[in-house]
């Protein structure tokens, strides 16, 4: 059973595009440019029972850096 949900919901595509994840597996996203990419990773920590995540920027084709923006527990306050 899918645990993780993820939706393109902004593109020349007519329908948004998904993906699932299971809490086992996680779920990943990239999003480029052709300066750099954002990449967000959702996990499930089974030892603490809540899912994370990372948004990080990424290189993609050669262009961009290499740095985590914000990591975190998606629900909590900050």
């Amino acid at each position: 059973m899918a645990h993780f949900y993820a939706v393109i919901n902004k593109s020349s595509r007519k329908l948004n595009a998904t993906a699932t994840g299971k809490a086992k597996n996680g779920i990943g996203v990239l999003a480029a440019s052709y300066k750099g990419a954002i990449s967000v990773v959702l996990n499930h920590n089974e030892a603490t029972g809540k899912d994370e995540f990372i948004v990080s920027q990424t290189k993609h084709m050669g262009e961009g850096i290499e740095q985590v923006l914000v990591t975190g527990i998606i629900g909590d306050k900050k």
